[in-house]
C-alpha cells in the first residue's frame, strides 16, 4: 500500500470519488493521509478544525488488514512534525475497532456521552498535550454530560 501525505486542498482531485459525508470532512483536513492500493484510494485519515479532530475511514473490503493502524501512525507522526500538541476524536461507543486503534496509540477517553453514545477521546502528542488531556478529563468529570452535549452542538 502506498501512503500519500498532504492536506485536503492538495489532495482534492484524488478524493473526488470518495463517499459522502467523508469527503466534506477530509477536504477540510489540515493534514491528510490517503491509502492507495492498485491506484485506488481505499482509506483516508485526516485532522481538521481548531480541536485537531481526527476523521478515519477505511473502505469496506479493506478493513481488518492493519491499514488503519499504519495510516494513523503516519498521521500522528505528521502532526508531531507540524507542532500539534494533541488530537481529538468522537467515536461511537459501539465502534470497538476504532476505540482499540486509538488506545494502541495512547489516546485517552475524556468523556462518554450518554445522550448520543459518543466517546470523546484525546491523543496527547507532547507534554503540553498531556497536560491539556489531564485538564479536560478533570473538567469533564465535574461538568454534567448534558451541558457538554449542548456545548458540542
Amino acid at each position: 500500500m502506498k501512503l500519500i501525505l498532504g492536506n485536503g486542498e492538495q489532495l482534492r482531485e484524488k478524493l473526488k470519488d470518495f463517499p459522502s459525508p467523508w469527503i466534506i470532512w477530509l477536504l477540510a483536513a489540515k493534514i491528510l493521509v490517503i491509502g492507495v492500493i492498485d491506484d485506488k484510494i481505499v482509506a483516508a485519515h485526516g485532522i481538521r478544525g481548531m480541536f485537531n479532530t481526527v476523521t478515519l475511514y477505511v473502505k469496506e473490503g479493506y478493513r481488518g488488514r492493519g491499514i488503519g493502524e499504519r495510516m494513523f501512525e503516519k498521521l500522528i507522526n505528521a502532526a508531531r512534525n507540524q507542532g500539534f500538541h494533541f488530537l481529538t476524536a468522537a467515536v461511537f461507543r459501539q465502534n470497538m475497532v476504532a476505540l482499540n486503534l486509538f488506545s494502541k496509540f495512547g489516546c485517552r477517553v475524556i468523556n462518554t456521552s450518554k445522550k448520543c453514545s459518543d466517546v470523546i477521546i484525546v491523543c496527547p502528542l507532547t507534554l503540553k498535550g498531556d497536560l491539556i488531556c489531564r485538564v479536560l478529563r478533570a473538567v469533564c468529570s465535574v461538568i454534567p454530560g448534558e451541558f457538554l452535549m449542548q456545548v458540542a452542538e
